[in-house]
């Protein structure tokens, strides 16, 4: 499944997008546009090849479309819907000029051609509509180029829309064509959030100052911690101290065999390696498409999914080892009984992520230091840290609940291991 995503818009002619349901019916009228009704499609859920268009609108909200590719009937179908209302948006094409209008009765064809990275144009149209009767987009037409013929990258789209009348309307967009998720993971989208903890939380610590983040690029996270199995096919041997437990996190690894396993997974996946590693020496090269650790600010992000409370499922009303909310997303000093757990188990947060609280503590590539006072973008840590430290992030199966909190942050030495210590994996989405 490839997904395509809408960067901007351009042409001097708009197309337009609102807030509210797909609403059908032709506008005989110079000054209106012409909405496209797409309320009876239904998207494909399986063998399916999936158009994603996404962009910002006027009020700043986010809205989609997504056309997806049914194998079995040769045809796209459509299904939309906006960030803020969980309705379709009203996708409105409108007639060349204020006096041109598209004939009332008329079926419109609407149409798309695509440009590959080169700008190379492709043979035959990547989308075709034809309408069944005035403003409704009939799903019947076959598509001679399914999206798939174009490689992930950016690409310019230009729609069409015609009347029997040979009328037209274009608009060309730029899309970015996304990989797709890998099996495992959660796609965590770009933004902003509010990083740390406000100081009358329950076990906040001075380290935690409240900071805006911004992240720009969309990552993928693995959903749970890296497993036993997974390191031992990687790396052919098992560092847990609590072993013989295939889908347990992998612990008692230090920061740098952390990095090590990485650039190893990179390699088996046919992927660049992110990581120049000479002794204790670490370069991170940007442009390698392969496995990393998340940033500290990056795992934040994560592991809040859009909240501000001490844990992702509300807060905590226990410092100790009695905390109902933390009971039902991790394993910690109330229900870890000192060892760690298969990962998935509990509840997961709204991206999809498991076992972010509790079980073990969490490699993140930061060096420790302070917060900075401000806004930030991409931040990636201090060059250096106090007492040569490391962040790891999370708590773990027999912290405190204070300890499990998604402020909380843990230190250690590069070269420090233990059982209760292990992370998880992120890529780029290339």
């Amino acid at each position: 499944m490839q997904r395509f995503h809408l960067l901007h818009r351009r042409s001097l002619r708009r197309f337009t997008i609102g807030a509210g349901v797909i609403a059908g019916g032709l506008v005989a009228s110079a000054a209106l546009a012409v909405p496209i009704d797409l309320t009876d499609a239904e998207p494909s859920v399986t063998d399916s090849t999936t158009l994603h268009i996404e962009g910002i609108w006027t009020l700043g909200s986010r809205y989609w479309a997504e056309f997806s590719w049914n194998e079995e009937h040769n045809i796209f179908q459509v299904s939309a819907y906006g960030e803020d209302t969980n309705q379709p948006p009203d996708v409105d094409l409108r007639a060349p000029s204020d006096d041109q209008v598209f004939a009332a009765e008329d079926p419109i064809v609407l149409r798309g051609s695509a440009q590959d990275r080169e700008d190379g144009e492709l043979d035959g149209d990547a989308l075709v509509w034809t309408s069944h009767r005035a403003g409704e987009l009939g799903m019947g037409q076959r598509v001679p180029l399914a999206p798939r013929a174009l490689d992930t990258g950016f690409h310019r789209v230009t729609l069409t829309a015609t009347d029997s009348g040979d009328l037209s309307s274009a608009e060309t967009v730029r899309i970015l064509i996304e990989p797709p998720i890998p099996e495992g993971f959660a796609r965590i989208r770009a933004g902003s959030f509010e990083m740390g903890a406000p100081e009358d939380e329950p076990g906040f610590y001075v380290t935690e100052v409240q900071h805006e983040v911004t992240l720009t690029r969309d990552f993928d996270m693995c959903q749970t911690e890296v497993t036993q199995d997974e390191w031992l096919y990687i790396m052919r041997s098992n560092p847990s101290i609590f072993g013989d437990c295939p889908e347990c996190p992998v612990e008692n690894v230090n920061w740098y065999a952390a990095l090590e396993y990485c650039n190893g997974r990179s390699l088996v996946e046919g992927l660049d390696p992110v990581y120049e590693i000479n002794g204790t020496d670490v370069v991170w090269d940007d442009e390698a498409n392969g496995y990393r650790l998340p940033t500290e600010s990056e795992w934040e992000y994560a592991i809040r999914a859009g909240t501000q409370t001490a844990f992702y499922n509300g807060d905590i009303t226990d410092t100790h080892c009695r905390d109902p909310n933390l009971d039902e997303i991790g394993w910690y000093c109330g229900n870890g009984e000192l060892t760690t757990h298969p990962g998935g188990l509990l509840a997961p947060n709204s991206w999809g992520l498991l076992d972010m609280s509790g079980n073990v503590w969490e490699w993140v590539w930061d060096w420790y230091g302070s917060y900075p006072l401000g806004p930030v973008i991409d931040p990636k840590g201090p060059d250096s840290g106090y007492n040569n430290y490391k962040v790891h992030r999370g708590g773990c199966c027999n912290e405190l609940t204070t300890s499990c909190r998604s402020a909380t942050r843990g230190t250690k030495p590069p070269s420090f291991s233990n059982q209760y210590l292990g992370f998880r994996v992120v890529r780029w989405v290339w």
